[in-house]
């Protein structure tokens, strides 16, 4: 490809007087291979592509310019770069940005990000690519990508066009100064970064999305000395090379050199930008109208010394800004000395909070009179609201002169914390309504988190003490209370504020909103929390919490009958794991027992029956299932494991994994699989499904072989990844994926969740090195795990957990699920079309990875010395063995394929079936010579 590109250099710069002409020279696959070069007007870069990776070298790879500009006298320059032909794309390459919600961002020096991509400019008939500079020898990374299927030779011609600002004619006062800037048509998304006389940037002074995110429009707010400065501005993306600021809400991506500007928004419809100086003593406007793809407005104005006399100004803010009455908070305040002269060190400060029945506090000086707080102050008695509360800067000698600041408080019902929990009682007797009350009254979000409720947000707090062992019954339910909330969710706690530990949870019984069935222990409190789900903003209208509590107390329990033969009856008591009667789990074998409700603390009548059922190793996958027998419809199962946070499991605690249903065919199971060398370990519960309840129990243990697919063919080992992003469905499924080893043992590590790119999508992506050998691929819908904690790429850390190794579970119920995976190495893709059919199902297919070598040396090279598989360029008693080993195997064996070296017809290509065909090839080519 170099050659044709140099000829066609050579054409050009004969044909182009006083230009030069820049032909690629490869390798340029990435920056640190970049073509440098110096151009200017006039000046070509040219090459032919193929390809539009930015990461991986080779064919397949852009091509990679270092283009810098030739120095001009110190002013505005507009540059583009036109390229033809159009069916090519082009981009100008940078580095990415971590930043936002109120951090300075973090650029990250080694990284490689797109900066612009290229317009196709109908006007010229090119693909532009468009930059600003000063006169400095600006320096930029440029690519050329092929996509779609197009490929061919480029062009690339460099102009240049002085460009003038936008005078601001009056000017502004040092000091305070906010800029604010505007669009006239459409959405006002701007972004902009202020420059100083010499077209310097000034770290810390740009803006994209302001902190809080009150308006899509560029705002900020600094302190400015006198001189002239530039407003350099445009809609949405602007690019220089200095790290977003700490009051910056979004952080795009950065130039990797100085004195560099330009916009990533090729909307070429005419715009005016517009920008305003708002200071103490004025207010100063100034437009700018542009026309085209990438443009950039600047305006320069002037900052004059101030010499009239201004008023100190003041921020101050409430720690937490919300908490009920007699709850301690901070107060904090910064004063912005006034001017000519100045306050600093002559301030007083106050906050007034009679409106909400207390006095006015006055702050503390820490030190240079321009920082100030107070000593840890109770919220005074008021209802429940938002108030204003003034707070004053005076200067503390003549002229007095004074700054105020109205500061938000909010002050929440103390049910709002679990201490001030209100007591279920105080609403009569049972069946009782809470009085309705406003997801205003309560804060944002729990603080501390909750236990187990991470998703909770706007949570009120109640307590309840039974004087009766039973069942009771809370509900949020349209029909039976007067919510509005339209997502709620109810969770049931055991111990004391500050900890709590969840015993039950409902989200979505009655629609969005809840129903929550928990057997209690009498003389026992416990706290009840009400949420709304994910959502911490007040929507008028749909703001209610109301609870209805019901109850039934708890029934004579029938014993059960003697058990037959093959029947492992309950061992009372067993009412948690560490009292799990031990079965023995055999195919055909039963349990039994008596279970009314699911209360763990000692209302016998109602507590769940614990079992731990273990089974021996034996070959392979095999699918454990246990099923209610009698009576069907009156009772539940689930099957117990670990919750984890942040990829470390809680040991010691008791989640359930999975939940039998009724709806499902076969109806009331659970299920789980057994793999690996070693004993398969479960915890199962049953309890009944109300105090009503009162039927012993039988329940009948199966088992069943899975036989794991082989859709793919092998693959030379390095590093693989394993994706169901992709599935060619109308929505991704969230799944769950599993690695094995050829034992079937799980592998450290080798699980993922959710995509690390991606978490919100559902799907799993996970990308390891598999070293040569047979592996084995566990897929299933949400959820699907083992024992083996979330690693840190997995985009989701808060999965369940087995206890025991050799097990894996699904906790999804759905069916007729697609979980396909596809497979992506260094050589190419591969898909396996995979459906989950039943619930709590995984599907497992086989993946064989072979050494990564060379080529085999003939046909019949298909192992190494030893016999295993993969070729090693010598024919030998190695791959004799693995041959006949493979061709008399089972057909479902994987080994069977790897004697697949021939067609029917003795000829070479593999076409899906074993026979006479691979055995004639095999010898032929045994006995033939490696070259």
């Amino acid at each position: 490809m170099a050659r044709a590109v140099v000829g066609m250099g050579v054409m050009l710069a004969a044909g182009a007087a006083n230009a030069a002409n820049f032909p690629e020279v490869e390798p340029n696959d990435n920056k640190s291979q970049a073509n440098f070069v110096t151009m200017a007007p006039g000046d070509t870069i040219s090459g032919a592509t193929s390809g539009n990776s930015t990461t991986t070298p080779g064919a397949g790879s852009a091509d990679y310019f270092r283009i810098k500009t030739v120095a001009q006298p110190l002013g505005i320059y507009r540059y583009r770069l036109n390229f033809s032909p159009t069916n090519l794309t082009y981009q100008a390459r940078g580095l990415s940005q971590t930043s936002g919600n109120g951090e300075p961002g973090v650029i990250n020096p080694s990284s490689d990000a797109t900066l612009q991509g290229s317009f196709n400019d109908s006007t010229t008939g090119t693909r532009l690519l468009q930059w600003y500079g000063f006169g400095k020898q600006e320096e930029l990374y440029v690519a050329a990508t092929a996509l779609g299927g197009n490929s061919g030779a480029y062009v690339g011609t460099l102009t240049r066009q002085a460009v003038t600002p936008t005078v601001v004619t009056t000017s502004v006062p040092e000091g305070q100064i906010t800029i604010t800037t505007s669009l006239a048509t459409g959405t006002p998304f701007t972004d902009m970064w202020i420059y100083d006389a010499n077209f310097n940037p000034i770290p810390g002074f740009g803006n994209n999305d302001p902190v809080p995110a009150i308006t899509p429009a560029a705002t900020l707010t600094r302190i400015f000395t006198p001189g002239t400065y530039y407003v350099v501005m445009s809609r949405e993306f602007l690019r220089n090379d200095q790290a977003a600021a700490a009051d910056e809400n979004f952080g795009s991506n950065r130039a990797d050199f100085p004195n560099i500007v330009l916009s990533d928004n090729s909307l070429s419809a005419a715009r005016t930008f517009g920008v305003t100086f708002t200071t103490q003593l004025n207010s100063v406007s100034a437009t700018q109208a542009t026309n085209s793809p990438f443009d950039v407005a600047f305006f320069r104005f002037t900052v004059a010394p101030n010499v009239i006399p201004t008023n100190p100004t003041i921020t101050a803010s409430f720690t937490p800004n919300n908490g009920s009455p007699g709850e301690f908070f901070a107060i904090n305040a910064t004063v912005v000395a006034g001017a000519n002269p100045s306050t600093l060190g002559n301030h007083v400060v106050t906050a007034d909070f009679t409106s909400i029945g207390g006095g006015i506090v006055t702050l503390n000086d820490n030190g240079g009179n321009l920082s100030f707080t107070a000593p840890a102050v109770a919220i005074p008695s008021a209802a429940p609201g938002t108030y204003t509360i003034p707070v004053r800067v005076t200067e503390s000698v003549a002229p007095n002169r004074v700054g105020t600041a109205n500061v938000q408080l909010t002050v929440i019902t103390p049910n709002a914390d679990c201490f001030g929990a209100i007591d279920l009682a105080s609403f009569g007797p049972l069946p009782s309504l809470t009085t309705p009350q406003s997801t205003s009254v309560a804060r944002p979000s729990p603080s501390p988190a909750l236990p187990g409720l991470a998703i909770a947000n706007r949570v009120l707090f109640y307590s309840i003490t039974p004087s009766e062992c039973g069942v009771y019954t809370f509900e949020t339910c349209s029909a039976t209370t007067g919510t509005t909330v339209g997502d709620t969710i109810l969770s049931i706690y055991s111990g004391i504020c500050g900890a709590l530990q969840q015993e039950g949870i409902d989200d979505d019984a009655c629609g969005s909103r809840s129903r929550l069935s928990v057997a209690l222990q009498s003389g026992q409190t416990y706290f009840l929390a009400v949420s709304t789900f994910n959502n911490a903003n007040v929507i008028p209208g749909a703001d209610l919490y109301q609870i209805r509590t019901s109850f039934q107390p708890a029934a004579s329990v029938i014993p059960p009958t003697p058990a037959p033969l093959g029947t492992t009856n309950e061992i009372e008591p067993n009412n948690s794991k560490a009292q799990a009667t031990p079965v023995a789990f055999m195919s055909g074998n039963r349990i039994a027992g008596v279970s009314a409700g699911d209360d763990r603390f000692g209302c016998d009548l109602l507590s769940p029956d614990y079992f731990l059922l273990s089974a021996p190793q034996t070959p392979g996958i095999t699918r454990y299932r246990v099923a209610i027998e009698t009576p069907t419809g009156l009772h539940g199962m689930s099957l117990r494991g670990l919750f984890q946070s942040g990829g470390e499991p809680a040991v010691g605690s008791d989640f359930g994994i999975q939940f039998s249903l009724s709806g499902t065919t076969p109806r009331d199971f659970v299920q789980w699989y057994g793999l690996g060398t070693g004993q398969r370990d479960m915890y199962l519960a049953i309890a009944g499904l109300g105090a009503e309840n009162i039927a012993p129990y039988s329940l009948l243990m199966s088992t069943e072989t899975v036989t794991p697919t082989t859709p793919f063919a092998s693959v030379p080992a390095g590093e693989l990844t394993l994706t169901t992003n992709g599935q060619n469905t109308p929505q991704n499924t969230d799944t769950g994926l599993l690695v094995y080893d050829s034992n079937f043992n799980a592998i450290a590590g080798f699980v993922n969740d959710d995509d690390p790119a991606d978490p919100f999508n559902g799907t799993s992506t996970l990308t390891r090195t598999f070293g040569p050998g047979t592996y084995y691929i566990g897929v299933g819908d949400y959820r699907t795990g083992n024992n083996i904690p979330a690693p840190t790429d997995d985009g989701w850390q808060l999965g369940e957990l087995a206890d025991f190794a050799n097990i894996a579970f699904n906790s999804s119920a759905d069916t007729s699920v697609p979980v396909s995976v596809r497979l992506n190495w260094s050589g190419g893709t591969q898909f396996a079309l995979l459906n989950k059919l039943t619930p709590y199902e995984i599907k497992w297919v086989t993946l064989v990875v072979t050494p990564a070598q060379g080529q085999p040396c003939n046909n019949a090279d298909i192992a190494n010395t030893d016999g295993d598989p993969g070729f090693d360029g010598v024919v030998d008693n190695g791959d004799f063995g693995l041959f006949f080993q493979a061709f008399f195997s089972d057909p479902s064996d994987p080994l069977h394929l790897l004697a697949d070296i021939a067609n029917t017809d003795g000829d070479p290509g593999a076409d899906g079936v074993v026979d006479n065909g691979d055995f004639g090839l095999f010898f032929q080519a045994f006995f033939t010579p490696c070259p």
